[in-house]
């Protein structure tokens, strides 16, 4: 009801600061966790909210999320909060530099084109004064979107019905309500029927208000005749539908489709809707003494529930539906013995869980979420053996990584040190203050095993050095590594006896592993898996699935010495730099073709189940292992084996069902290269027509829903070089550099008609209209620049040349 806004996390000031520096707090409570050697509880950390300036504290904030893309999605909803440069800080005050900047910045704003990034950018230099959201805001924001955009459009998925299943953004196409009637539809979406295909799916509802009109005669109809229980239904139905969107504070746009969260409501407005039909027939049974009447509007009435039914009947159908058992499968299987696989999202755990504790499939792997790591019950579970699965291996006890222990340790590097002893000399502390920590200015890595020692260590200059950094009440939460370089020796022998390479591979294997550890800061879950392989002994593989690899701090930072097995990638000593396309790990052919030979395909290749985007998002894991497969095969003189992959996952996932591009470029890369150009090119042509099909489609929207498919126009160009750059690559795989160049001038041939038909429409124009539409150049120009990105490498100075023939047609037209 009353506090922060997030502009609280784009001020530098927007939270308070005690004199040593640390965020002030308000304690609310302790923390208790039970000690399983006496049978006590102790205290291991308080509960505590962050003191926030007032200047950012409101009634109702709605909009108070600290996280980056959250809050870049309030700036794009509401517009950017307003600033004023900061007078008040003495550094900056009389600053040129910080005045060309604050400019800067204010241009952007005053451009509209100003981000969350910039704010946070400018944020460590106390440059600005943020300013918070309004009340008004506030409220549009909780009326409007949360429970406009959220609730309501829930409420009518339900007893109006859906557009499809698609996780929406606000745009036209994924998500919204429709009702049936192509005279309300096509006047709130847009022409429905000039919709791409993708949009449309076996998840698509048309209930044409009957549901919602039965439940608000239901409604009234027990508002009127029972007060006493239509209001209990009442509190049922708001307290499950807007207090919940009040209590958990909606943001925009979450991860899913919240709906579930919502169902309570959806309960209750199912009862009005029972309650609605009875009113009916007890309003004929009145007038109409015929019983043959009241009969007929019975069945009437049945027929709305069973339309119901039968329309959800094939998107809600799961007797058949596979596809998350057998990726599980498929993933658990690829896995070395005694495997230990990280995993990242509830998508890669959920699944793997369910079939080890109820087929105890494959229950000789350590399955470890990484997001569950931080937690000290977690990390307990992980040091237990599960079925046949070892425990984790790791030095460090509970008393070590329980609550309000290690919670952070902060990597130092050279400059920190330099920064540390420099201060120390001005303030006058002898050469011998923190002896033992001198050495530091000129080590700067050490082995892992080392660095755990270290962590472990207690002195009190150690101590001191915490409370320098982190305050007298807070130090003993933390701790320090004095390197960000460490050294993972590798045992040869036990990487071949445990099944991490072959005998073969050997020759390949490195003596020690150098890891630059980038970030900053070690969290639990970054600790434990120090503390893992300072002490694995490579005794036992280790796996990071491909949900993690987004982030090379998710994987401790090992990107070049990694093997792709399929749905993961095997830590291997073996040095395997990332490739120009930016695929990771190195690939075993005939290890990676018996993987993908064994997967099983969930089923995908019956066309009359419909699958929904989470389901779907794994065909992208089954095609990528088919194509780093194909391209392995290819290279190591096994192209029959290579067709065999593909023709496989052209069967188990049919083209012309799941047609992603980006999915479907390495599988076009794969046909050309394996020696079916054609097949290749066909796959190529289809995606390409299909990409500009849906970019055309987007352009003549209206200039709301224009605005509000940014994200998906913005993939298109990229998508259409992908394709290109697949057959450009296959063709330069197998040394065709002049059939790769003529390629690639063939998919520039549409995007130049697209711009001749836009020249020609300023030509029309005349030339003051036509400098005005000029800046929607923009909407064709995304695809020269992709596709000149693809023609560097065959001809580096097209680009130059395109540009300027199209700034001198672009002059010729507008000056």
């Amino acid at each position: 009801m009353y506090g922060q806004n997030y502009t609280a996390f784009l001020d530098k000031n927007g939270m308070e600061k005690d004199e040593d520096g640390s965020y002030k707090r308000d304690i609310t409570g302790d923390i208790y966790e039970k000690d399983e050697k006496t049978g006590t509880y102790r205290k291991t950390g308080e509960r505590f909210n962050y003191v926030f300036n007032k200047s950012h504290i409101s009634f109702m904030p709605r909009m108070f999320n600290e996280d980056k893309e959250v809050m870049a999605n309030y700036i794009s909803l509401y517009g950017a909060p307003d600033f004023t440069f900061n007078y008040d800080n003495e550094d900056v005050a009389d600053n040129p530099e910080a005045q060309r900047i604050f400019e800067e910045l204010r241009a952007k704003y005053e451009g509209d084109s100003i981000t969350a990034e910039d704010y946070l950018k400018v944020k460590p230099y106390d440059l600005i004064k943020v300013q918070r959201p309004s009340f008004a805001q506030n409220m549009d924001y909780f009326i409007s979107f949360q429970n406009g955009y959220y609730f309501v459009r829930y409420l009518m998925w339900n007893f109006v019905g859906r557009q499809n299943d698609l996780e929406g953004h606000m745009e036209n196409t994924n998500g919204n309500w429709i009702s049936g009637f192509s005279f309300i539809d096509n006047a709130l979406l847009g022409d429905q029927d000039r919709m791409p295909a993708q949009f449309k799916n076996e998840s698509t509802v048309r209930f044409f208000f009957l549901p919602l009109i039965l439940g608000l005669i239901g409604f009234f109809f027990q508002l009127n005749r029972d007060f006493g229980r239509f209001y209990a239904m009442l509190s049922l139905f708001v307290l499950t539908s807007i207090g919940i969107v009040f209590y958990t504070g909606v943001k925009p746009f979450e991860v899913r489709e919240r709906d579930y969260a919502m169902v309570g409501s959806f309960y209750a407005f199912a009862i009005w809707i029972g309650l609605g039909a009875g009113a009916i027939l007890w309003l004929a049974q009145s007038k109409i003494k015929s019983n043959a009447v009241n009969i007929m509007l019975g069945v009437v009435l049945l027929g709305i529930p069973f339309m119901m039914g039968f329309q959800n009947y094939t998107s809600h159908d799961r007797s058949k539906k596979t596809a998350a058992r057998d990726y599980a499968w498929s993933f658990l299987r690829s896995l070395p013995k005694d495997d230990i696989i990280f995993i990242y999202g509830d998508n890669d755990t959920f699944p793997v869980w369910a079939i080890q504790e109820t087929e105890r499939f494959r229950d000789d792997v350590k399955t470890v979420n990484f997001t569950l790591l931080a937690t000290p019950w977690n990390i307990d579970q992980m040091k237990r053996r599960t079925y046949n699965a070892m425990g984790i291996p790791g030095e460090l006890t509970h008393e070590e990584y329980r609550d309000g222990v290690n919670d952070q340790v902060y990597l130092m590097k050279k400059d920190d040190w330099e920064g540390l002893f420099q201060m120390l000399k001005e303030q006058g502390a002898p050469d011998t203050a923190f002896q033992e920590f001198r050495k530091y200015l000129t080590e700067d890595s050490m082995t892992l095993k080392d660095a755990m020692k270290f962590l472990k260590l207690q002195s009190s200059e150690k101590d001191e050095l915490l409370k320098m950094y982190f305050g007298e009440k807070q130090y003993e939460k933390y701790n320090i590594l004095p390197v960000s370089k460490f050294i993972l020796p590798v045992n040869k022998e036990n990487a071949v006896k445990s099944g991490i390479i072959t005998q073969e591979d050997l020759p390949k294997a490195v003596d020690r592993i150098m890891i630059n550890y980038e970030a900053n800061t070690l969290y639990k879950s970054n600790l434990m898996m120090l503390d893992m392989l300072a002490n694995f002994e490579w005794k036992r593989p280790v796996n990071f699935s491909s949900g993690g690899m987004y982030d090379s701090e998710n994987i401790f930072y090992l990107d070049e010495y990694l093997q792709f097995d399929g749905f993961s990638y095997r830590l291997v000593p073996i040095h395997t730099p990332q490739s120009p396309d930016g695929d990771k790990g190195r690939v075993d052919p005939n290890s990676l073709y018996q993987v993908v030979k064994n997967f099983r395909w969930g089923n995908f290749k019956d066309l009359s189940i419909h699958y929904d985007e989470t389901a779907t998002s794994n065909i992208l894991g089954y095609r990528t292992s088919v194509s780093r497969a194909v391209s392995a095969l290819v290279v190591s003189g096994q192209k029959a084996k290579a067709l065999e992959l593909l023709d496989l996952a052209a069967k188990e996932i049919p083209v012309e069902k799941y047609n992603d591009p980006r999915s479907l470029s390495a599988m076009v890369n794969g046909y050309i290269v394996a020696g079916k150009e054609q097949k290749g090119l066909q796959l190529a042509e289809k995606l390409k027509k299909g990409i500009f099909e849906e970019y055309d489609y987007y352009q003549n929207l209206s200039p709301s829903f224009k605005s509000a498919a940014k994200r998906q126009m913005r993939s298109k160009p990229m998508e259409y070089a992908l394709v290109v750059a697949a057959v450009t690559d296959a063709y330069k795989t197998l040394g065709q550099n002049e059939k790769a160049h003529a390629y690639l001038l063939k998919s520039i041939d549409p995007v130049d008609k697209k711009f001749s038909v836009f020249i020609k429409g300023l030509q029309q124009m005349g030339k003051e209209k036509a400098g005005k539409a000029a800046e929607n150049v923009r909407q064709i120009a995304p695809f020269y620049q992709y596709l000149f990105n693809v023609m560097e490498p065959f001809d580096s100075a097209y680009s130059r040349k395109k540009e300027i023939e199209i700034r001198d047609a672009m002059i010729s037209v507008t000056q």
